[in-house]
């Protein structure tokens, strides 16, 4: 008999004898049981079962290493799950009740009805155990099973066991983390990542007491490949005080790491060292404010490695930041700060790319020589090489962080199918600021970036390689804040920032910005402000950026608002001016009547490059209008316009109308359509989009679209989303698109049941 037959045995009568016998005892016989089943698909398909142990019936059988997906394989599984669903109902004095239970089942059909159609099967098992120890103490046990399968990709799979254990009181907290990640890959390497961690912290309340906090733990990988293509491991180590004097702030923080990568032959160690104070008090009733903070941060990394004559070292590049933002205009903005792309931590999403989404990735890397980039993307998405070729990628430098210079357009990349990742080559690029711009997607499906690593490349000369970098931050900051009289305010911020580093430019910033704020009456209020930033840097030209702007907000009637801005921007560089421009910028917002509100801006902005003498004038319009006409039914009414004056002469516009109507509790209608018009590339676009919500009830509902794009090529597309609630316990949903274009058809079908107990 299959060894599942006694197991399941032993789980039955587990939950009629379980009273009295210690719960952990209970589990370790379970997973003693899991770990000698064995399943046999052959077996399967003559109609018997069989135990032969290891050597006869491989663990190919039961994970998967078959290239064609049927529904033989989810047997496994539902074992797992059958075996979850037995220990559930076990016993209240065997604290059955802290035993939570959950699964899905997703399946995706895509393509266009012929052999390069694409499918995939996933399933996702997870077991919570949270016993009820004491008050003091607190345990989470965590088990997750997946198993990816495409039919391009083959199968992955997962096995990842974790355990929490949480001591705490009034005078300290303790916590002891365990992680175990396997993976398993039908067409790669299989590979096991273990990990833990612990940390002690202070918890007590009092005032003037400082908080403590110390960290330790390790995680290391290892492969199944002979000799190991990854076999590294990493050491780590962390102290924080956090001390709260009032009206001083002190902060210090101690991290050290240390790297191994035996498959490579080397060996990473960094130290980082951050101390901050803060300042912060108010005078004179509260009428005057002074805010100062000083901090310093010191790096140093040592890198040492074992190399041949003549061959390739790649060296991962300590990044100072990780910026994101979506934006359709990469030449210029300023990106947003996400540290969670440099965190270390490969299975959680940072950033989402989503189709037709402009998303801009930065790093900053202080005129560091990179030569590749590599973008980690979630293990559980199972990106398959042909979603990941859809993609294209543009590479832009910056020295501010602001203006932008794009280097190379569609740069090559290839992905990675088995560490999930792109490895983007970028030619070896030298700037402060580094960014991606995405161009190109995959066809209805979202991206999950998870980590971002930058790699400088060169030849080794020798036998081994060492060399230590410091990257060093000094950072004043002081703000002062006056408020004479009630209707009057001075603002003033000064932040002095020096940068040292062994390895790329060093920097000296000096920021400074003051404003004056007079609220005259309610139909006049101006703002006056000036700002500065001077940076020098000792391998690039040094900077200068200057602003001036004036803006008057009124309301004259109590439905009427009116806001009125000037700016000059000035931009130096080693003392000569590159370029001016001036930006007026007019906004009004307008009640026309109680269910009918009208906004109107209107832009201009002149550009001169004052070394080439040109002249850029953009003339920019945009009206929207929102009405109610019935309770259940609003329309929005957009129109822009957007002229350039230049070099090149451009102009175009765009209409849209949005309707939003809700006739019934059971049905409601959302559709937009948009037509552009002008010289302009991006416009000439014709676009309609409706859905169609049905059957809105408390358990199920159906969505209805339909999408006409007309731009180059005509694109139509039909869908439908159906949700079901068919108990507390169980919920399905299905998604299904058919598309027609010029070139052919295209389909997608996706279902997915979870189940939750």
């Amino acid at each position: 008999m299959c060894r599942y037959f006694y197991m399941m045995r032993f789980l039955v009568e587990l939950g009629n004898s379980c009273r009295g016998a210690a719960l952990a005892s209970v589990m370790i016989q379970a997973l003693e049981a899991l770990r000698g089943a064995q399943f046999c698909r052959t077996c399967l398909v003559e109609g018997r079962l069989r135990d032969k142990g290891m050597s006869s019936c491989s663990l190919h059988h039961i994970l998967g290493r078959q290239t064609n997906c049927t529904i033989r394989d989810l047997l496994p599984g539902f074992v797992i799950w059958f075996s979850c669903l037995v220990l559930f109902t076990l016993p209240a004095v065997c604290r059955a009740k802290a035993l939570n239970v959950d699964g899905s089942w997703q399946s995706n059909i895509m393509g266009q009805g012929d052999a390069t159609d694409r499918r995939s099967l996933q399933q996702r098992y997870h077991v919570q155990w949270q016993p009820e120890v004491t008050d003091a103490i607190l345990f989470n046990g965590d088990v997750t099973y997946n198993r990816n399968w495409l039919s391009s990709n083959g199968v992955n799979e997962s096995l990842m066991p974790s355990a929490t254990l949480t001591v705490q009181n009034d005078i300290f907290a303790a916590q002891i983390d365990g992680l175990v990640t396997k993976t398993r890959n039908s067409k790669g390497r299989d590979l096991t990542s273990p990990s833990w961690e612990t940390t002690l912290s202070s918890n007590w309340r009092r005032r003037f007491w400082p908080s403590l906090q110390a960290t330790l733990g390790k995680n290391w990988s290892k492969d199944s490949d002979s000799p190991h293509s990854v076999d590294s491991s990493r050491n780590y180590g962390g102290f924080n005080i956090d001390w709260d004097l009032e009206p001083v702030k002190l902060y210090y923080n101690l991290y050290n790491e240390d790297r191994k990568d035996n498959a490579e032959q080397s060996d990473t160690k960094s130290t980082d060292h951050f101390v901050r104070a803060d300042y912060s008090q108010t005078f004179w009733d509260e009428r005057f404010h002074v805010g100062a903070s000083q901090q310093f941060s010191q790096t140093t990394t040592r890198f040492y490695a074992k190399t041949q004559p003549g061959e390739e070292v790649t060296v991962v590049i300590r990044l100072s930041e990780t910026l994101a933002d979506e934006d359709d205009s990469p030449s210029e903005g300023a990106l947003q700060i996400v540290s969670g792309l440099n965190d270390g931590d490969l299975r959680t999403t940072a950033l989402t790319i989503k189709p037709e989404h402009v998303q801009n990735l930065g790093i900053r890397t202080n005129f560091q020589t990179v030569n590749k980039i590599y973008l980690y993307t979630d293990p559980e998405d199972n990106l398959g090489s042909v979603d990941a070729a859809a993609v294209q990628w543009d590479v832009y430098t910056s020295a501010d962080g602001i203006s932008w210079k794009r280097e190379a357009v569609n740069i090559p990349f290839v992905y990675d199918t088995i560490d999930n990742r792109f490895e983007l080559d970028i030619g070896g690029l030298n700037d402060m600021y580094i960014k991606l711009v995405v161009t190109a997607w995959p066809s209805g499906k979202d991206i999950n970036i998870t980590e971002v690593e930058a790699l400088r490349s060169f030849i080794a000369t020798g036998n081994r390689i060492s060399e230590t970098q410091r990257f060093s931050q000094y950072l004043t900051s002081i703000n002062l804040g006056l408020e004479p009289t009630a209707n009057t305010s001075f603002k003033y911020s000064f932040i002095l920032e020096k940068d040292d580093t062994t390895a790329g430019n060093d920097v000296n910033r000096l920021s400074q910005t003051g404003s004056f704020n007079w609220e005259i009456n309610k139909y006049f209020m101006p703002t006056f402000s000036v700002s500065d930033t001077a940076t020098s840097n000792s391998d690039a030209p040094d900077t200068d950026s200057r602003s001036y702007a004036v803006t008057i907000i009124s309301a004259p009637l109590s439905s009427l608002d009116i806001s009125l801005g000037i700016t000059r921007n000035e931009n130096y560089e080693d003392g000569e001016r590159l370029s001016t421009s001036h930006n007026v910028n007019l906004f009004t917002s307008a009640i026309l009547f109680p269910d009918l509100i009208s906004n109107l801006e209107i832009n201009y902005t002149n550009n001169r490059n004052e070394q080439g003498g040109e002249t850029t004038n953009n003339y920019g319009a945009r009206w929207i209008i929102t009405a109610r006409l019935r309770r259940s039914l609003i329309l929005d009414l957009t129109n822009e316009y957007n002229m350039i004056r230049g070099k090149e002469d451009e102009d175009g516009g765009k209409s849209t109308v949005n309707i939003n109507w809700r006739p019934s509790d059971l049905l409601s209608i959302l559709a937009n359509a948009s037509q552009g018009f002008g010289k302009q590339s991006h416009q000439h676009a014709f676009l309609v989009n409706t859905n169609i919500s049905v059957v809105r009830t408390r358990k199920t509902q159906v969505i209805l679209g339909f999408n006409y794009n007309k731009t180059k090529e005509t694109i139509k597309t039909y869908s439908i989303n159906w949700s079901w609630d068919i108990s507390h316990y169980f919920t399905l949903q299905t998604n299904a698109n058919y598309q027609q274009t010029e070139e052919g058809q295209k389909w997608n079908i996706l279902t997915y049941l979870s189940a939750r107990f």
